[in-house]
């Protein structure tokens, strides 16, 4: 009789995060994805400690705010015009490097290479993004499976957003 060895650490990323690959197919389909955003954040100027998880989640909602901004103008006010958007945080192996994989859709109107100086722009204004900004083009739900890896809590499900612009 041959014993088959099982990966312990596959094992225990399954038991932590089971519907892992569902999840990530799940929010494949919810929109047209072009890029994938990966962002580190800083320490905090004043006592040197590591962002609060809260502290990432509001920058993330301000960039992707001023994204919609600069992409869609008044429309982003006026119409509620927005790009698809959705993102996990994640803090490192060891719990002490924030970071966040966004991903993100071009509207209609720009290409990637507008959509990605765009992004660079308003990430470099904000201070407490470090200076670790990735961004590549979106090629399947792997990013997703890659970005839930530590489990489905580290998504920010209240702010994933569908697409909503003219054209």
């Amino acid at each position: 009789m041959v014993e088959k060895s099982v990966d312990l650490g596959e094992f225990m990323k399954y038991q932590l995060n089971p519907n892992r690959f569902e999840n990530a197919v799940w929010l494949h389909n919810l929109a047209n994805w072009s890029v994938a955003l990966t962002v580190t954040f800083t320490k905090q100027k004043n006592t040197g400690n590591y962002r609060l998880h809260t502290d990432v989640v509001n920058t993330t909602r301000y960039l992707i705010r001023l994204i919609n901004k600069d992409c869609f103008g008044h429309g982003t006010l006026r119409k509620g015009y927005c790009i698809a958007s959705a993102f996990a945080i994640e803090c490192g192996y060891d719990g002490r490097h924030p970071h966040v994989h966004a991903t993100l859709s071009i509207p209609p109107h720009l290409d990637y290479e507008s959509l990605r100086r765009i992004i660079l722009k308003r990430a470099n204004k904000l201070h407490s993004i470090g200076r670790q900004i990735d961004i590549q083009p979106y090629k399947d739900f792997g990013w997703f499976d890659y970005s839930l890896k530590t489990g489905i809590k580290n998504l920010v499900v209240e702010d994933i957003q569908k697409a909503h612009h003219q054209g």
